[in-house]
């Protein structure tokens, strides 16, 4: 849940810690199943929450003469090199790598600050302790602060949570609400009943200075618990008296307090009233986005979390001179195409396929030089690969299944072949292919199904890894004639540990480690599926232009 992994890089914003750490990948799925795009899905999620430094889960040490799996943890992803899919980690890394870099940079630019009204979950009678887990969530999820994170989260506003402890560090200043690492525009109050004394008297003395208070839908009534109860109850009730002169605004009510102002009503009417401006990529596109300011500049990191492709102009509420677009799965950078919308916004040129991601610098004093970004479009229409393939089976086990022939693509497990269907580990696939007429330099290669990832490489030239959907690539070398695509797919491991199970081979070598299924029952894989493995297709090629 990002907005429960959004209480660990608050806790950093408000006080000024630079990295929100998380430990990744921990349950995803069931034991070796997982693949690096499931891991690159959690990832992006952990990183729009506000961390920004991951580290793996699963990597326990095993002594090299261990049979295979080796010591394995109870922890569902097996990310060691055990596990096939350690051959394409270093693609995954990458993306890491590019995209913590710039999450690290600068300061979060979060604009409303969240108040956590935990003394109404703490006054709930039912039971002595009250649990603050990431299993059982009713802590968060049923609480109003639940609602208030999903109405700003689901609006495009960003947000950092705040408690009564850390309140009562925030100042006023220079129009801003101050915490020791963070500045914000306003704070929202969810409905509560109980609200410590020195609580409402810190944001009332904020509103005094000049800041804008929202209570969303009510003020608070009572202090809780029952120390001093009478004489805390009599300041608290002082207090709310000192809100006069309140007036009607459509649905809200507005009180005006020393230079600031307290208002109550909905909370995204509340915001839309003071001029408060979300990031409309989030309702208009279903992206969603971290911002970063960094001296005078700001970084977006934005991830298409919907099922279909984007490819439209995207509004931001930074204005600049000029934005810099990278993609963090390949490292390609580029001017991306602007437009200015108003004043204060302007719209981006954004393409990007479902699941995805970018990153935008947005320089706000200076244009920048350099290669425009590069939008392409198909210029044609796609070509199929077609003839055999040879598949050379180049590592992994149980042991290395012999070469191949296939005129048609399929799961390797379906090779009439108990060999392939019980391997784990990366087969070459290799073919030839003449392309005449040959008059487009550009094309886009895209490999169709893919279980799990690729390595590809035309005509002795490395072009990339691909461990997601679309499995493609852009290539610029190809020939009329005598063209040689090879393919290094690398499967998971589901399909040997099942085989060792059907078997009945002893492999969970270990004492003690509570080895479970993730459900937390008795592990067993002898009953599983066979898994799809290998090079699936169709595999093509469309020739591509550059957008005017």
């Amino acid at each position: 849940n990002i907005l429960i992994s959004k209480f660990a890089s608050s806790a950093s914003h408000v006080m000024g810690k630079k990295y929100t750490s998380s430990e990744t990948g921990t349950w995803l799925k069931e034991h070796f199943t997982g693949t690096l795009a499931d891991m690159k899905t959690l990832i992006d999620d952990l990183f729009l929450s506000g961390v920004n430094h991951i580290f793996y889960h699963g990597t326990c040490y095993s002594p090299k003469n261990a049979e295979w799996p080796g010591w394995q943890f109870y922890a569902s992803f097996e990310m060691n090199d055990r596990n096939p899919i350690w051959y394409d980690v270093p693609a995954l890394n990458s993306y890491v790598t590019r995209v913590q870099s710039v999450l690290q940079l600068g300061v979060p630019d979060n604009k409303v600050l969240l108040y956590w009204p935990i003394y109404d979950f703490w006054h709930n009678a039912s039971g002595m302790v009250q649990q603050l887990t990431v299993h059982a969530k009713s802590w968060f999820e049923n609480q109003p602060i639940c609602r208030c994170a999903n109405l700003l989260w689901t609006n495009g506003y960003s947000f950092d949570y705040i408690s009564d402890r850390q309140l009562n560090a925030a100042e006023f200043k220079n129009k801003k609400i101050i915490t020791p690492g963070a500045e914000y525009d306003v704070i929202v109050v969810p409905g509560c009943t109980y609200m410590p004394l020195n609580t409402l008297e810190r944001l009332i003395k904020l509103a005094d200075s000049g800041a804008t208070i929202i209570f969303e839908t009510k003020l608070p009534d009572d202090v809780p618990g029952f120390c001093s109860l009478a004489e805390r109850r009599a300041s608290f009730r002082r207090l709310l008296a000192k809100l006069k002169n309140g007036y009607a605004v459509g649905d809200m009510v507005k009180y005006p307090a020393g230079n600031g102002m307290i208002i109550v009503g909905e909370l995204v009417d509340a915001l839309q009233h003071i001029g408060m401006r979300p990031e409309e990529m989030v309702v208009m596109h279903q992206l969603n986005f971290v911002r970063r300011k960094f001296n005078d500049d700001y970084y977006y990191f934005i991830v298409n979390k919907s099922k279909t492709n984007i490819e439209a102009w995207v509004p931001i509420t930074v204005q600049g001179k000029s934005v810099l677009m990278m993609d963090p799965l390949t490292g390609c950078v580029g001017i991306a195409n602007t437009r200015n919308q108003t004043l204060t916004n302007m719209l981006v040129l954004i393409n990007l396929p479902a699941g995805h991601s970018v990153v935008l610098k947005v320089l706000t004093s200076k244009e920048c030089s350099g290669d425009k970004w590069k939008y392409w479009k198909d210029a044609g229409p796609s070509r199929d690969i077609t003839g055999s393939w040879k598949i050379d089976f180049i590592q992994g086990g149980p042991i290395l299944p012999s070469t191949k022939q296939i005129d048609r693509l399929v799961s390797w497990t379906e090779l009439n072949d108990p060999e392939t269907e019980s391997f784990a580990g990366t087969a070459k696939y290799i073919t030839k292919f003449d392309l005449h007429n040959l008059t487009n330099r550009f094309w886009k290669l895209n490999l169709g199904k893919v279980c799990n990832s690729a390595r590809v490489y035309l005509n002795g030239t490395y072009k990339g890894t691909v461990f997601m959907p679309p499995f493609e690539v852009i290539v610029d070398n190809i020939k009329s004639n005598e063209n040689l695509l090879e393919i290094e797919v690398t499967n998971i491991a589901a399909n040997r540990i099942r085989d060792l199970d059907r078997r009945k081979i002893k492999w969970r070598a270990f004492y003690d480690i509570n080895y479970v299924n993730i459900d937390y029952k008795q592990f067993d894989a002898s009953d599983w599926p066979v898994a799809e493995s290998g090079l699936l297709g169709p595999v093509t090629l469309t020739p591509i232009t550059l957008h005017d």
